[in-house]
């Protein structure tokens, strides 16, 4: 029994010792750091190039200033129920090398009076394809046309809101 407890205390000697000399002698590493993906921001350039063209003289359409993201439509002198007026918009890809794919997400008139006004769309193209310099050429270019049309004839002059909100998203390759 004493031998029998004298092996066992060696053995829990030489585990102790074990254990302490793998605790000694291993060294853990780490790394760490980041990772970073650059955006599109300054890349990826869809945009108004500013060339309009309205279907009369009661519209007038232009891009406002600063980067090409805002166009306005005006409608005017529209007198019975069915007239309309019409403006389309040409949209560029300005990007280097990035397609983008576009689409129209949401179209109306709003306002008090904008049960008297019917909005429509028609987008040319849903792909905007990119050339490698950035400079676009005409295969680089779709068209949006917004039309406008009178739904009824109030007895007074009004007006309302139009608006059309389009999506430009860089194909992922």
């Amino acid at each position: 029994m004493r031998k029998r407890a004298g092996i066992i205390g060696i053995l829990i000697v030489i585990l102790i010792l074990g254990i302490g000399y793998a605790s000694i002698t291993t060294r853990y590493f780490n790394i760490r750091g980041t990772a970073s993906i650059n955006g599109l921001n300054d890349l990826f350039i869809v945009r108004f190039n500013g060339n309009t063209t309205v279907s009369d003289e009661n519209v007038r359409a232009y891009v406002d200033g600063g980067k090409g993201q805002n166009a306005t439509i005006i409608v005017e002198g529209l007198e019975k129920r069915g007239d309309s007026g019409s403006a389309t918009f040409a949209i560029e890809n300005a990007s280097k090398g990035i397609d983008a794919t576009l689409r129209v997400t949401d179209y109306g008139a709003e306002g008090v009076d904008s049960e008297y006004f019917k909005v429509d769309t028609v987008l040319d193209s849903e792909i905007l394809t990119a050339n490698e310099n950035g400079v676009p050429t005409d295969e680089n270019i779709t068209y949006v046309t917004v039309y406008v049309t009178a739904l009824k004839r109030p007895i007074d002059d009004i007006s309302a809101s139009v608006y059309v909100k389009l999506e430009a998203s860089p194909i992922d390759e």
